[in-house]
């Protein structure tokens, strides 16, 4: 009885247990099933999420090269934005890859209108939402006229699926979307107006770089002087630079033997004409020079010329015992050219200071114009020695070079700021001022118009001749720090001729500039350095753009007497064309 139970519960036991073995092996196929489902799901999903941000990075890049070209106009940038979708691969591969993908870009276009859409516009993050939610465009708005933002819309629809074939899905569409723009800028220029901005016009520069400057800078004061009008001064003097002749009546003897006549003795450089007329002559020449020595010549006749080893102050001329004096003073002078009831035309300075430089002056001397007098000499002082505006306020109307040059080149970078409308704020300082610093002339602001205009008006050596580069770069900071906007991109532009002098001697002002230069780099404001001609220090302004990741351009000039215009003008082009993009969606 026992053992019948045992045997029973055995064969019930070895029952129970087939059973289970194959419920098990159901299940377990079930379950890989599921799991193979599950997992080509999952590879065709990651292979799907990978193809998405592919597209979107396509998509973005697209945006941002587009928006770049936005400045060469509209059909460059879509030509550039597409460029970048279609050479951009996704799910391995790109629309293009060979060189001639511009040829087949209108046709790919016009048969998949829906795979890349772009608009052109404005992105205005300070305006209410729009009121098109399906794009979610809330700062975006659409427009034709100097856009400065892109929105595009882009899809691939031939992302091929691997398991989902099974299901007859055989591949897969993505989309993404992109807006890019220029980001706002607020910008400050930095210009410098010292004296040697004015150099390029003045006869130092035939000192400087010899005879063949003569031309271009008698040409240039030429222009001065019809800038100012043409003025006339008196009623005898002209623009050519000319000797002054003084000349008396003369008589000496009696009776038959009296002799009358005039005397005109020409004033010159380094010698004197003398010419008797009617019956008088010469017997003795004497000259006495400014030092208070003379020179005698014992010779008689009508007319000679007779050179001194000084300049020539008086001339007397003898015959027997009678004599006569003529003297190269201010009288003289301002009676050859009717200058004597002629008033000066400006608030500081006299007709006798400008004689006094004609004489003196080495560069008027070295240009071959000792003792020539003549609007010509008379403008080149304005420029040397009368510069401020205070002393000469028509000065800043001149095209003195190289401010005019730099003046024009300041008004085409404006123009070329608006070829987009990019938000753009412009700032002006001018670092020189009565203090010896700088001085903001114009803060921030978009009307350029304005800010254009205050420079037309400036001269050079307006405030100060001298050259405080470390002043302007710390007032730019300080307009940027009190009226630069959170979001826009902040930048200094800063351009010389020359040498820092202030504060106190080169050594300190270099130091200075850089430091401020160090001081702007913490508030990471770069600084675009224009170095312009073969005299400005372009090793400082190589540091200062170094220091503030900026870059410095070298503006050298002509070989003779500079001539800055088209590579200023390029220069500034650069500038007002290198604006950072963003991608705002």
């Amino acid at each position: 009885m026992v053992r019948k139970l045992r045997v029973t519960a055995f064969f019930s036991s070895r029952g129970r247990g087939r059973s289970r073995k194959g419920a098990i092996i159901v299940l377990t196929a079930l379950c890989l099933a599921v799991m193979v489902a599950v997992l080509a799901m999952v590879v065709d999903l990651g292979y799907l999420v990978s193809a998405r941000s592919e597209l979107q990075r396509a998509t973005d890049s697209a945006a941002l090269a587009g928006a770049g070209a936005l400045v060469d106009g509209s059909s460059v940038a879509q030509t550039r934005a597409f460029e970048f979708f279609a050479r951009n691969p996704v799910a391995g591969s790109a629309l293009y890859q060979d060189d001639n993908w511009q040829a087949m870009a209108e046709q790919w276009l016009a048969q998949h209108p829906d795979d890349f859409k772009m608009q052109l516009g404005h992105w205005d993050p300070t305006r209410a939402p729009g009121d098109d939610p399906t794009k979610d465009n809330r700062f975006y708005t659409e427009a034709d006229t100097l856009p400065s933002a892109i929105w595009l819309q882009t899809q691939r629809s031939d992302v091929p699926s691997f398991f989902a074939k099974a299901l007859g899905v055989d591949s897969f569409k993505v989309t993404a979307q992109a807006i890019a723009r220029y980001q706002p800028r607020d910008i400050v220029l930095v210009l410098d107006f010292s004296g040697s901005m004015a150099y390029d016009s003045q006869l130092k520069r035939i000192s400087d770089f010899g005879s063949s400057a003569r031309a271009a800078v008698e040409a240039s004061l030429q222009q001065c002087y019809e800038d100012l009008g043409s003025p006339t001064y008196g009623s005898t003097m002209t623009f050519a630079p000319q000797y002054v002749s003084g000349t008396k009546a003369w008589s000496y003897g009696s009776g038959r033997k009296k002799k009358s006549g005039d005397v005109t003795v020409t004033f010159r450089s380094d010698d004197v004409q003398v010419e008797c007329t009617g019956s008088v002559s010469f017997t003795k020449i004497v000259l006495t020079y400014s030092n208070g020595w003379t020179k005698t010549y014992n010779t008689s006749g009508t007319s000679g010329t007779f050179a001194g080893t000084s300049q020539i102050d008086t001339v007397t001329v003898y015959n027997n015992k009678s004599s006569i004096s003529l003297s190269d003073d201010y009288s003289t002078i301002k009676d050859f050219f009717h200058l004597t009831d002629a008033s000066y035309p400006y608030p500081y300075g006299s007709w006798n200071s400008w004689i006094d430089y004609v004489k003196s002056s080495y560069y008027v001397n070295n240009a071959g114009y000792q003792k020539k007098y003549g609007c010509m000499t008379l403008i080149n002082w304005w420029l040397e020695v009368q510069r401020p505006h205070d002393e000469l306020p028509d000065l800043w109307k001149v095209h003195a070079q190289p401010v005019a040059t730099v003046k024009d080149a300041s008004g085409m970078f404006f123009d070329f700021i608006q070829q987009v409308q990019t938000d753009d704020r412009v700032a002006f300082v001018l670092y020189n001022s009565e203090a010896q610093t700088a001085k903001i002339e114009e803060h921030l602001t978009t009307d350029f118009s304005s800010v254009a205009d205050t420079i037309q008006h400036r001269q050079a050596a307006h405030y100060d001749a001298f050259t405080n580069i470390g002043a302007g770069i710390q007032y730019a900071i300080q307009e940027l720090n009190d009226n630069g906007r959170p979001g826009a991109f902040k930048m200094i532009v800063l351009m010389t001729d020359g040498n820092a002098n202030r504060p106190y001697n080169e050594s300190y002002a270099r130091s200075f500039a850089i430091q401020q230069a160090q001081a702007a780099a913490a508030k990471h404001y770069p600084i675009l350095t224009i170095c312009l001609g073969q005299q400005a220090d372009s090793s400082l302004l190589q540091t200062i753009a170094e220091t503030t990741n900026g870059f410095r351009f070298v503006v050298p000039g002509g070989a003779t007497i500079t001539d800055y215009g088209p590579a200023l003008i390029e220069v500034f082009q650069k500038i007002a064309n290198a604006r950072p993009l963003q991608l705002v969606k």
